[in-house]
This record gives C-alpha cells, structure tokens and sequence, in this order.
C-alpha cells in the first residue's frame, strides 16, 4: 500500500508565491503583461493556489533551490517558481545594484549549468522540441525558459570569464546541448513559431518572455559567440533576436519613468571591445550584416514605399555600431576579417542607393558614408566591382539615376524654398556627391558616368557662386563638392574655367574651414595651379598660409583639433608647391608679414624639445617636422625653386577621405598623411 506525503502549507509560502508574481512584474518594466488565460479570476486564482503549493515543494537551504530546476520529480510548477527565485536573485538583483560579478557565492556557476543542461535533457526527452514549431506554447512557459536561458548565459559568462571559447565548451557543455538551448531560445522568442528564421521586422511590443531576453542579463554578446557558425541549424533565430535587441536597445524600460533609459539596461557597446574579445568583432560584423541585407530586401519589395520605420531604426544603431567596430579594427588585414568587411561593404553600397531621399533615411546615409570611409580601397574597389557584376542589382544605373536627381534638384533650385525644404535638398545631394567623392577615390570611375560626375560638380559650383546668397547651400553642400572636385582633378584634367572658379570658392572661405583647405592644398597637388595666374597663386598663399597660421595658434576644441592635425601636412606640402610654381611672385609674397609670421611660428615649433609644448603642439609638431623643415629650406633657398627635400615631400605626401563629424554639418574630409 502506497503512502502519500502531504506538502504542509505556511505563510511562508503565500510570501514566496506573491514574490513570484511581483517578479514577473519587474522583470517586464513593472508593466503586468496579462496573459489570455488570466483574464479569468477563476484560472488565475488556479495558477495562485499552484504557485503557494509548489513553494512548499521547496527545499529548506537556499542553496539546494538549484537542484530543483533539475530535478525529475519536482512539478512544472515548482520548477517554474525556482526558476523565478533564482532569476531575481542571481540576473535581477546584480542588474539593478550595477553589479557584473557573481552575485551568490553559495550557488556555484558550474551547478546552474548542469541543472539547466538535465532541464532541457528532459524536455527533451519528453518530446518538448520535436513538434516545434507547430505547438504554440503558454507565456507562462515561454517566459520561464527564457529565464533559463539567461541564467545559462550568465552562470557560462561567470564561470568561463578568463577563457577562450573553445575551452569554455569543454566538457561539460557538448554541441547537442547548446543545439537544445538554442530550441528553447526559439521557444522563448517567438510568439508565433513560424516566423522561427525568418523575421525581417523588430518586435515593436514585447511581451513577458521577449521581455526578459532582450532587457534581462547578457545574452548579447553571449549569444553571438556561443552560436557563430552560421551553418548551424535555427541559427536564423540569433538574427532575428538581435533586431529586436537592437530596436530597443538604450530605449526606456520602466513605465512612466523619463525618457532616458536607466543605467541597468543601458548598453555600451565600445565596453566589450577588448584583447581578450576581439574574436566577437567579426562575429558581430557579420550579424549586422545579415539585419542590412535583411534591410536591402524589404527596400528590394517595396521601392515605391520605402523601409519601415521600425527597421530604419534598428538600421541606425546597427550602422553606429558597425562605425565603431570598423574604428577599432581599422589596420586588421587576416583574410576572415576582409571577407567580412567586404560583404559590409557590398551590402552597404547597394542600400545607399535602394533608401530614397525620405527625412529619415538621411540620418542612415551619413552613417553609411561614414563606414564606408573606414574600409580600405582596396575592399572598396573590389566590392564595388562585383557589385556591379550583379546585373539585377543594376548597381551603376541605381548611382546615376542618383546623379541625375541631383543635377535636376540644383536646375531646379529657388530661392524662396523653405529652410526646411532647403536644408533637405542640399543633403540628399551631399549625400550623392560624397558616395560619388569615394567612388572615384577609389578608382573605379569606369562604372559610372564620368560625365554626369562632372556636370554634377561644375552645376554644384555654379550653384554656389550665383544662388542662395543667404549662405543655407555653403555649410551643407561647399565642402563636399569641392573636395569631390579635388578627388576628380586626380583622373581627369579640369578646364581653366573650372579650375578658376574652384580657386575662387576655395579662397572665399573662412580660415578655420580646414576642410575645404585641405581640398583646395590636394587640388593644388594634383594639378599644380597650371591654370592659374600670379594673381591666383599670391591669393591662395595668404589663404593657406592663414590657415596654417590658424593651426599654429591652436589648440582647438577637440573635434576642430582633430580636424587641424589631419590636414596641417597637406596645407604646408602645397604651400611648398605653390612656391616652386613658375609663375609665383617669389618676392611680393616674401615680403608679406603673414608669410614672416608663419616662417618664426613654424620654425618655433619644428626646432622645439618635445617635452617644453603641451600635448596639441606635440601631435601638430609630429605632423610638421619633416614637411615643416623642408618648407622653410625651400624658402631660405628662394632663388631655386628646386629643392630635393621639399620634391621628396610632396611626392610622399599621401591622402585619405575620413568622415567628419563637426556641427552643424558631417561632411567627407581630404586628410594627409605624411
């Protein structure tokens, strides 16, 4: 004859179950997110009386709590109130606090991840995945394996911290196990299970179980690392997940709180750059690039609507992000991480032209712009190439469509437009001739319309020298079209007529415009002022030679600083240049007090110790040695034009475009590296 043990209920219990219940309603940003089924008093005083119960199945010591999430004999609800207490105790708890530690030292890492690997072991078993995804399983299910998903992910995290990944495996967690997690990661996530894989849009409105994985513990970046091979199967569902991730990322959490998002759900994404995580770079690299593609294929279906603004958004942060990586592994050269960069790259040329001219595409093509200047030519050239051998892309007719649209819109201009109306129109030709400016920088001007290229430069001058006198064109449009005008003078020749007007513009300019004198010192490189007569060339001296001056006078604002040290070599090579003109007026600028201040500051800074000028005049003097001392021999040799110091300077002097971001404009910016 069986006996049968009674659970003796206390009071204890009734606090332990209505723990559970205020849980589930912090865990979800103290939103409660009813379920069907609790609609009715009569099931959720049912699912009360379950939980009271199944508290009393508890163990006495705290400590032994995690043996009931593994245990064959505990019932599902008291598996369930487990898993709630130690999510609270262990992910909740250290979140809020700002804690990244392990929060209970009486409850071991390696003890969780065995309990949760027997838990699924008997879910699967019991056939729970083998129907997925046909069943719909209940929120409350749904919720607590994602609660025991991120336990996993944090027990792995804390127990593996100082390790590699392979290591972290081994032995305990095997390959069919993280297989079974990543069914019951699917299981968690979608609502409706057959959209498993193949999600193209965020989750706007989370409930309770979506809640918890995207807000609750570290399961991005963990997941990324754990399931990086991309040939694994439902590893579509990381994607998916990170979408949403990314739509919610650093937005609020709790109701009615401000609109900032609080620090415990906050997330830095520079802080898991490190050496000993440099592998989840491409990793990382690549999953955005699987959410862009997604973005090129829904821009693919509907052109005539555009993106949703849903996915503009997650676009926007996975561009921020992917600037940031890209920042951090600028000089990696291996062949896996080329691979990467260059299906960014393809990826991102192709969305550049699918967005239209929306107000809130804009935001997303400077950001493309951006990452683009951050990948080496030589991955440019070769995607852009195989771009282009797509033909149902129609990648070079997309980019002069673009152009045409610009030339037309600048045909088109008026001056009573409107300010916003105005200030829109203007970037979405910036943005054309800066795609165009990296386009031709990397030689690859055999794909598009050298023609419609430079129209679109000589009608962008045109319109800076007669319309909108007002100045709203200058701030946005003046840079990009003459440092696109001065990329171009490197392939094709300019007309006397264009080159003197660009000279003109160029010396119009304000002196603290570092970029434009940086466009104006490579066209003076690039062409050696051969159109220009002495007039011109005595003009340009003042101007560069102000300039320099201006940058000898630092330091700036951090941004303004920046900007100065990129350009300063370029600026004192072409002033060197423009001294071995033939028609230069050697003597009129020589006896100008600017050119005697700029000699005694220049030779001030070049011939200094290093350790008597603060950190600006360092960097500036590291920038203008070499170049610095052979301007001024070649000034102290004025009777020959010719000198081998100041040849083999401007010969060496080298350019890259960079993106910069100085208010109230973004704009590409010819830099020089000496």
């Amino acid at each position: 004859m069986s006996t049968t043990v009674a659970a003796v209920v206390c009071w204890v219990d009734a606090v332990l179950a209505k723990l559970a219940t205020f849980i589930l309603v912090v865990a979800q940003g103290l939103v409660p997110h009813l379920s069907k089924l609790s609609n009715s008093n009569l099931l959720r005083s049912q699912r009360e009386d379950e939980t009271v119960h199944a508290a009393a199945q508890l163990p006495e010591r705290w400590e032994s709590i995690i043996d009931v999430i593994g245990s064959n004999t505990a019932s599902p609800a008291a598996i369930r109130l487990a898993t709630r207490l130690l999510f609270a105790a262990l992910v909740m708890g250290p979140q809020l606090n700002g804690e990244r530690q392990w929060a209970d030292s009486r409850i071991q890492p390696l003890h969780v991840i065995s309990a949760i690997l027997r838990n699924t072991e008997r879910k699967y078993i019991n056939g729970l995945f083998v129907n997925f995804p046909e069943i719909e399983y209940d929120d409350e299910e749904r919720t607590s394996l994602a609660m025991l998903v991120i336990l996993f992910s944090t027990s792995h995290t804390a127990q593996n911290r100082d390790l590699t990944p392979m290591q972290a495996y081994q032995p305990l967690v095997r390959i069919q196990n993280l297989s079974r997690l990543l069914d019951v990661l699917q299981i968690a996530f979608y609502r409706d299970t057959t959209l498993s894989g193949h999600m193209t849009l965020p989750c706007v409105n989370l409930d309770t179980a979506q809640t918890v994985l995207i807000r609750w513990g570290n399961l991005f970046p963990w997941s990324w690392s754990t399931w990086s091979d991309q040939r694994l199967a439902n590893v579509e569902c990381i994607t998916d997940l990170t979408i949403t991730w990314l739509y919610h990322l650093n937005t609020p959490f709790c109701t009615g709180s401000s609109s900032e998002c609080p620090a415990a759900f906050s997330f830095h994404f520079d802080s898991m750059i490190s050496d000993k995580e440099l592998y989840l770079g491409t990793i990382i690299v690549h999953l955005f690039n699987r959410i862009m593609l997604h973005a090129v294929q829904v821009a693919q279906r509907r052109v005539f609507h555009g993106v949703s603004s849903d996915l503009v958004v997650v676009l926007r942060k996975a561009c921020s992000m992917t600037v940031r990586l890209l920042r951090y592994h600028a000089e990696r050269r291996d062949a896996t991480h080329e691979r990467v960069v260059q299906s960014i790259c393809r990826s991102l040329q192709v969305l550049f032209f699918w967005l239209d001219d929306k107000t809130e595409y804009l935001g997303i093509k400077d950001l493309i712009l951006e990452i683009l200047s951050l990948i080496r030519p030589d991955i440019m050239t070769l995607s852009f190439r195989t771009l282009c051998e797509d033909k149902h892309l129609q990648a070079g007719e997309k980019i002069d469509e673009d152009v045409v649209r610009s030339i037309e819109k600048i045909d088109l201009w008026d001056d009573s437009l409107s300010d916003v109306t105005a200030t829109v129109t203007c970037l979405s030709i910036k943005h054309t001739v800066c795609f165009l400016t990296l386009i031709w920088n990397c030689d690859l001007d055999d794909y598009i319309s050298i023609s419609s290229s430079l129209s679109l430069i000589s009608k962008g001058m045109d319109l800076l020298e007669e319309k909108d006198r007002s100045g709203r064109v200058f701030p946005i449009l003046k840079t990009a079209i003459l440092t696109f005008a001065s990329v171009t003078s490197r392939f094709v020749t300019p007309s006397s007529m264009e080159e003197g007007l660009f000279w003109v513009l160029a010396i119009q300019s304000k002196y603290t415009d570092f970029s434009i004198a940086s466009a104006l010192a490579h066209r003076i490189l690039m062409t050696g002022g051969q159109n220009i007569d002495s007039l011109g060339l005595a003009e340009a001296w003042d101007y560069l030679c102000n300039v320099l001056l201006v940058i000898l006078g630092g330091p700036f604002a951090e941004d303004d600083g920046s900007l100065a040290l990129l350009v300063c070599p370029g600026v004192c090579t072409a002033l060197t240049k423009l001294f071995q003109t033939d028609s230069f007026p050697v003597d009129f600028v020589m006896s100008s007090p600017w050119t005697a201040s700029l000699i005694a500051e220049l030779d001030s800074l070049v011939s200094a110790e290093c350790s008597s000028v603060e950190e600006y005049l360092r960097a500036l003097q590291q920038q203008l040695r070499r170049v610095g001392k052979a301007f001024l021999n070649q000034l102290a040799n004025r009777k020959s034009r010719l000198s081998e110091d100041a040849d083999m300077v401007i010969h060496d002097v080298r350019w890259r475009l960079v993106y910069s971001y100085i208010p109230p404009n973004s704009h590409i910016v010819l830099a020089s590296l000496e």
